[in-house]
């Protein structure tokens, strides 16, 4: 396994998976895929509508003979997907997990925004809702194959929905950007009804989690380490401390009231990584506990894949991560939230890493961190 250098080691964070799944006391279960032709499989474009610019099949592929290829100036296409079959379930409350996998091939001077959107519709066909999420092109290295997960909760009055894509392209480039897309599924998430009589039931989360809590003075105390944060431009590391936060009485399930105080200029950063911790072959779900004085930051929170090792130095990670990050954090301004993330480590180990951003042109934000969280799952998705 290639040692990975401290520039791509801190730079690492740009190419991440986006991934939120709330779990519960019950058995969870995932759907099949509902979508038709997710990746060109028979050497066509069936199932897919084309609603602007073109979608082609591409015989370079993530797996089979074959992808979709977009590669237009500006280009959409979009499936309607039936999922009343599961009508009782959404009622019940259920998630949607999206996924697919991507490369781009950048123009000349030129990088492009790619937008997975969803619209939800009732049983007489009115749009109810609607989710959005956009990956830009930097965020894909060029020419490699990467996958994109995302997580949305589903209306309970959803009968239908609508799986839009669309390129678009960004600045003045001579050539458009070129995408292609393979592999894509879009599943049910829900919980399989209690049965009855009420029998106990096996918890979900492990007892035995790890919590970094941060309730000691350092970073290196609380087995931390601190770096500026490897994001596309240049950012300084901002100013960190541990100490007693600013907890209103709702926020005690949050916090013990004492964690990370990271107060940020714009420009400034800090990425936090953990200990090695070995998971074996078990999933890893990781939380923890956010707030922010501002809208204009970015919060992340995934697992870096690792050998098992006491340092980080001796891990040997080898690039692969999982996370969740946040460009919009409007639900923790003023307000204790969680941040999570779902990964499957392949080498049975991870290092925890958190991600704090300022983007915003003038704007000091300050942001506390407390009570990271990571539990092991033993094969809910498997």
């Amino acid at each position: 396994m290639k040692e990975i250098t401290t520039k791509v080691f801190l730079s690492m964070f740009v190419t991440v998976v986006g991934l939120l799944i709330q779990l519960s006391a019950h058995s969870q279960i995932l759907s099949d895929n509902m979508l038709k032709n997710s990746g060109g499989e028979d050497g066509t474009t069936n199932h897919w509508d084309v609603l602007e610019g073109g979608m082609k099949i591409n015989t370079s592929s993530h797996s089979g003979k074959f992808s979709f290829k977009m590669d237009g100036w500006s280009d959409k296409i979009e499936q309607k997907v039936d999922v009343s079959t599961f009508s009782q379930h959404i009622i019940n409350g259920s998630e949607l997990l999206l996924s697919s996998w991507m490369q781009l091939y950048w123009g000349w001077e030129q990088i492009a925004t790619v937008t997975f959107q969803i619209r939800f519709f009732d049983n007489i066909g009115f749009e109810i809702s609607n989710w959005d999420s956009s990956v830009k092109s930097l965020d894909v290295s060029h020419g490699t194959w990467k996958e994109f997960i995302f997580r949305t909760e589903i209306p309970k009055n959803t009968r239908s929905i609508a799986v839009t894509i669309s390129k678009d392209n960004i600045g003045r480039g001579y050539l458009p950007t070129t995408l292609l897309l393979d592999d894509m599924f879009v599943k049910l998430f829900y919980n399989e009804p209690t049965p009855t009589p009420t029998v106990t039931q096996i918890p979900v989360l492990a007892e035995n989690n790890i919590i970094y809590n941060f309730s000691e003075p350092t970073a290196s105390s609380n087995d931390l380490l601190i770096f500026p944060p490897g994001a596309i431009g240049e950012f300084d590391l901002c100013d960190v401390s541990f100490r007693p936060l600013t907890v209103d009485d709702e926020d005690k399930d949050y916090t013990d009231g004492f964690g990370i105080i990271v107060v940020t200029h714009p420009g400034e950063g800090a990425t936090f990584y953990g200990k090695p911790i070995t998971v074996g072959d078990d999933y890893v779900f990781l939380r923890i506990s956010a707030w922010t004085s501002g809208v204009n930051i970015s919060l992340a929170v995934g697992a870096l894949d690792a050998e098992e090792a006491k340092t980080i130095a001796d891990a040997d990670l080898n690039g692969s991560i999982g996370s969740n990050i946040l460009l919009n954090c409007s639900r923790f301004v003023d307000n204790f939230g969680y941040l999570e993330a779902l990964y499957k480590s392949e080498r049975g180990t991870i290092v925890p890493i958190f991600q704090v951003a300022n983007f915003s042109n003038n704007e000091q934000i300050k942001v506390q961190l407390d009570n990271l969280k990571i539990y092991k799952i033993s094969k809910v998705l498997d």
